[in-house]
C-alpha cells in the first residue's frame, strides 16, 4: 500500500558567491615602485594590456610579454623604447596552443634571461557567445575552459620556481564579476572564471611564499567589453587608462600595503 503524505516545502539557500574586497581607493604609487621586479604580462595586446603594461613600465619593471605574434606587439615595444623605459623581452609564444612541454621550456628559457620573476600580470581573457546553457554549444565550454582555466594554471605551474626565487612574488589574475557570482547567459565563461577563482585560492594555500589574486576592474570601456555590450553608451564608462583601472594592478603586484594572498578584490 502506497500512503500519500504532505511534504514540506524545499528550502533552497541563496547561491553562494566569491565575497571580493575592495582595493584602496587612496594608493598613490611612486615612480621607481615596480624597479628591478622582473614580470611576465600576457595579454598585453589588448587595449586594457597596453595600458596596464605601459603603467607597469613607467614605474619601472623590466618586462615580459607573452605574445602569439611579436608584430602584434611591435608598437608597444617601440613606445615603451621611447619613453626610455627599461626594454621588454618579448616572448613569442601562443599560449592557446601550448602544452606542458611548452610552459615547461619557456620556464627554462626565462630562468636562464632573468633568473628571477617578481610576478605575473595575467590578462589575457576571451570572448564568448551569450546565450542559455541549453543552447550553447560544448565547444565554447571546451574553449572557455582551455583560455581562462588550464591557459593560466600550465603558465604558473611552470613558473614557480622562479617565482620562489624573487623576493615578494604576486600573481594578478584578471577576471569578471560572472566569474563570482552566476548570471544567465555567461554560463561558458562564468564557470571557467568561477574555476579560476578556484585555483588562485587553492595555489595561495599551497604556494604561501608567493601571493595569488584575483582583480576585477568593473565596467570600463575596454575592447573586451564592447565585444559584450556593443551598443552601450561608452561615454559612461572609465577608459582604460583611468588611474584607479591602473592602480589597481600597480598595488597588487606590487605588494606595497597589500600583503593578502587568494583574494577576490575589485576596484573601490
Amino acid at each position: 500500500m502506497i500512503v500519500f503524505g504532505l511534504v514540506r516545502p524545499v528550502q533552497f539557500a541563496a547561491p553562494s558567491m566569491v565575497s571580493p574586497q575592495s582595493l584602496p581607493a587612496d594608493f598613490t604609487p611612486g615612480p621607481g615602485l615596480l624597479r628591478g621586479r622582473n614580470l611576465l604580462v600576457t595579454g598585453a595586446q589588448s587595449d586594457l594590456g597596453h595600458a596596464v603594461t605601459t603603467a607597469l613600465a613607467s614605474h619601472g619593471a623590466s618586462l615580459l610579454l607573452c605574445t602569439r605574434k611579436e608584430r602584434l606587439l611591435a608598437e608597444l615595444y617601440d613606445s615603451l623604447v621611447a619613453e626610455n623605459y627599461p626594454e621588454p623581452l618579448l616572448v613569442a609564444m601562443d599560449l592557446n596552443k601550448a602544452d606542458a612541454d611548452h610552459f615547461s621550456q619557456l620556464a627554462e628559457s626565462l630562468g636562464e634571461e632573468v633568473g628571477a620573476l617578481h610576478g605575473i600580470v595575467h590578462m589575457d581573457l576571451p570572448s564568448a557567445p551569450l546565450s542559455p546553457v541549453t543552447l550553447s554549444k560544448v565547444e565554447t565550454w571546451e574553449t572557455c575552459l582551455w583560455r581562462v582555466l588550464r591557459q593560466p594554471m600550465q603558465l604558473i605551474r611552470a613558473m614557480v620556481p622562479l617565482l620562489q626565487a624573487a623576493d615578494n612574488p604576486s600573481v594578478v589574475l584578471h577576471t569578471l564579476s560572472c566569474g563570482r557570482q552566476g548570471k544567465a547567459y555567461w554560463g561558458p565563461l562564468g564557470c571557467a572564471l568561477a574555476a579560476m577563482e578556484n585555483l588562485c585560492q587553492i595555489l595561495a594555500e599551497e604556494h604561501p611564499d608567493i601571493r595569488f589574486n584575483t582583480l576585477d576592474i568593473g565596467p570600463v570601456d575596454s575592447d573586451l567589453r564592447r565585444r559584450f555590450y556593443p551598443g552601450e553608451n561608452r561615454a559612461r564608462l572609465k577608459p582604460v587608462t583611468d588611474p584607479a583601472v591602473i592602480n589597481g594592478f600597480l598595488h597588487l603586484v606590487s605588494g606595497v600595503g597589500e600583503s593578502q594572498s587568494g583574494k577576490a578584490f575589485r576596484l573601490a
